[in-house]
């Protein structure tokens, strides 16, 4: 009896954690846009998730992550270039997004894998869970990954420059600012990796006006 309870209490997970994804494939479908920083939407589906899987075999993280990864190739590998192939990785990111906080305990092992869906959800999971000794791991990425992975990267920076720990970072951010400026250097003004990365340098910036102004008593 005690087995079928763990297995009923294990296929309601999975069933709670399915109904978070499909939300998170909704909302972006419903966007139709390249996401940013990630919404409250974001937020609140991805500690649900890491709340549910808490006390899960890692196994099963790396499961989705799988699962999720491989979605993310075969959807660039088989469809053309344009904005019906960027809405349907969307989909897919913001799924990742959903897992990011649960797959942040093997964010490691993501960034150093040869698979760009399983590097992507390393960004993923650094957009909603900061680590700040991956900073210029993420600043670094416009060299060597596809533009749309590269772009996601850019904005898990800003996540981090906006993150509770960004101020007693701020020699971090400023070191990987310097690697992400010459890292999209080559790029058109109007790139929207450009964008993130000019955005990341106004929020550098004002973070350390904000440290050098004495507070107000």
């Amino acid at each position: 009896m005690l087995g079928g309870l763990s297995e009923f209490k294990f296929w309601g997970m999975e069933g709670k954690i399915s109904s978070e994804l499909k939300q998170a494939e909704a909302s972006a479908e419903k966007s139709g846009s390249k996401s940013d920083l990630p919404t409250t939407g974001d937020v609140a589906r991805a500690e649900t998730v890491d709340e549910l899987t808490k006390h899960s075999d890692v196994n099963y993280i790396r499961k989705i992550v799988d699962q999720l990864a491989a979605q993310y190739e075969q959807t660039r590998a088989s469809l053309p270039s344009g904005s019906n192939r960027t809405r349907a990785m969307e989909a897919i990111m913001s799924q990742m997004r959903t897992v990011g906080k649960a797959a942040a305990r093997i964010r490691y092992e993501l960034v150093g894998s040869p698979s760009p869906g399983k590097r992507l959800q390393a960004i993923a999971s650094l957009q909603m869970l900061p680590d700040y000794e991956l900073l210029n791991w993420l600043a670094e990425r416009p060299k060597v990954e596809q533009p749309f992975v590269s772009y996601h990267a850019m904005v898990a920076l800003n996540a981090a420059a906006q993150g509770q720990m960004a101020a007693t970072n701020l020699p971090r951010l400023k070191q990987c600012l310097a690697i992400a400026l010459e890292a999209t250097a080559s790029l058109d003004e109007g790139t929207d990796r450009r964008r993130q990365v000019q955005e990341f340098e106004r929020t550098v910036a004002d973070l350390e006006q904000q440290l050098r102004t004495p507070q107000q008593k």
